[in-house]
């Protein structure tokens, strides 16, 4: 009755682990193939508004452009109370 208890007990672990490893190497394969991209764009979209922003306006309009960025990130991700940020 003991190396029942065992026998299953190692059964249950070795499918733990295994059902564990496939999840992790696929949702490690989704985010690389599809989320990474979409911040990677993203990430590249403010650098090309920041370049612009330089170019036409010098550090204060990049500046604006920056402080605009930090605040619509701040504002998805943290409710107005806790960011700090009021809303005019």
């Amino acid at each position: 009755m003991r190396s029942l208890y065992a026998a299953v007990l190692l059964a249950m672990v070795v499918t733990l682990s295994l059902s564990l490893l496939a999840f992790v190497a696929i949702s490690d394969r989704v985010e690389r193939r599809y989320i990474y991209p979409v911040f990677e764009a993203m990430d590249e979209l403010e650098l090309e508004s920041a370049r612009q922003a330089w170019t036409e306006g010098g550090a204060a309009a990049k500046a604006v452009v920056t402080a605009r960025h930090t605040i619509k990130t701040n504002i998805l991700i943290l409710p107005p109370s806790v960011s700090g940020i009021t809303r005019r």
